[in-house]
């Protein structure tokens, strides 16, 4: 599939536009325009959360680099004011350079078509976007995984049935300058997997330790016999969850969402005395607790990313403890288990990477089967007074390690909050 035909979904507000260049006679050319209720989940990629009224022009030539700017208008139904907003373009993204968009909040008396005006110097273009009337929000993907090797992720995940007629991923990569480029954008009906390939849009490939932010998409179709594309796209939900290349042989990674409020949100079904590795971002500490209906915690063992002892507490018969744990100690809780434990005394001076899958990976059993809800809340303090680690690589090879003693068995599953 060509890089054109992969040019779905990003619209993110902030994006800055190019200073328009003089006049020109290039006439424009739209190529389509889309209309879309959006509900988006919390990230890092700078697109604003909750429901979204989005509208899209792709593949307009000249793009703001070439000095085309864009106008999006609606009436509003109740008060019959005109309802105006500029439209972006990131001309240098690679995937979405020739894409304007915009997104307000939700508003139900903006759902009639919008006109788009195009102009760049003496010519303009004026096109009609589809209707939004009767459009409803879609559920968050959940259960949401990635396995495989560094270079040729996989990825997974679930919908409530009957919820989406397809799912739409873009992968961003965060810019050491700031920002985010577009890298992958794909479509697919019927499938909860993908591959991700070697070679990405404009010959990109996945770089070890860059951190990268996976958009999915769960979307409902004007026409579900049609095929996926942003003229069909009637109502979505984009959920974001950041990851980094696993090294080879790493366990499969759980990517739960984040909350509005930085809690780390798990959607997992979960069986009695069996391990889950839950693997946190970054803080020197975590609270841990079940959702409602979900069985207690029965046990806990933590990595070796430091030889001195974690501070481990939980409520028990009303009663706060407070114990000493080892890494790699496995700690059982008592009889019928606890609803959360706290884990504190994290170093500092350890550094865990929030884009590291393996930096701190927890391991937990369950008194019970049953779904896991639960959600694990960082503890964390400013840390631009402390210094480095005195070394990175004894970090990933004590990681490494444990990895390796845990033996990374198919049984043992293993999640990690972003």
């Amino acid at each position: 599939m060509k890089v054109a035909n992969l040019a779905l979904l990003a619209v993110a507000l902030g994006w800055s536009g190019v200073t328009a260049l003089p006049a020109s006679a290039t006439p424009i050319t739209v190529g389509s325009t889309s209309l879309w209720l959006s509900v988006r989940a919390a990230n890092d990629v700078g697109k604003t959360t909750g429901e979204r009224i989005t509208v899209v022009a792709d593949n307009v030539v000249p793009n703001s680099a070439g000095g085309t700017t864009g106008i999006a208008k609606t009436t509003n139904i109740s008060t019959g004011d005109t309802f105006q907003r500029t439209l972006v373009n990131n001309s240098s993204d690679t995937v979405f350079h020739n894409q304007f968009g915009r997104t307000v909040s939700y508003n139900a008396d903006l759902v009639n078509p919008w006109t788009l005006t195009f102009t760049n110097g003496p010519n303009t273009r004026t096109v009609t976007t589809p209707s939004l009337v009767g459009a409803s929000p879609v559920p968050f993907a959940s259960s949401v995984t990635v396995s495989g090797s560094r270079a040729n992720p996989t990825f997974s995940w679930a919908f409530p049935a009957g919820s989406t007629d397809g799912t739409v991923i873009n992968i961003y990569q965060h810019l050491d300058s700031g920002g985010t480029d577009t890298v992958y954008a794909t479509s697919f009906k019927g499938v909860n997997s993908f591959t991700v390939p070697t070679a990405l849009a404009g010959g990109i490939t996945l770089s070890q330790g860059t951190l990268y932010t996976m958009d999915i998409y769960g979307a409902k179709l004007r026409n579900p016999l049609l095929p996926i594309s942003n003229p069909n796209l009637f109502s979505v939900s984009e959920a974001f969850f950041d990851f980094t290349p696993l090294p080879d042989g790493s366990p499969l990674v759980n990517l739960p969402l984040v909350t509005d409020t930085g809690v780390y949100q798990y959607s997992m079904t979960v069986t009695g005395g069996e391990t889950y590795f839950l693997d946190p971002a970054v803080a020197v500490g975590y609270s841990f607790a079940i959702g409602a209906g979900n069985p207690n915690f029965a046990s806990v063992i933590l990595p070796a990313v430091q030889a001195d002892p974690f501070d481990l507490s939980f409520v028990w018969e009303g009663i706060t403890y407070h114990d000493n744990l080892l890494p790699e100690t496995l700690f059982s809780f008592p009889s019928g288990g606890v609803s959360g434990f706290t884990v504190t005394g994290i170093h500092p001076s350890v550094g865990l990477d929030p884009a590291n899958t393996t930096a701190f990976i927890t391991g937990v059993t369950f008194v019970n089967d049953g779904a896991f809800t639960g959600t694990q809340t960082p503890i964390t303090i400013d840390v631009s007074a402390v210094p480095e680690p005195g070394s990175v690589t004894s970090l990933s090879s004590a990681v490494l390690a444990l990895l390796a003693l845990w033996g990374l068995r198919a049984s043992r599953k293993s999640f990690r909050p972003l």
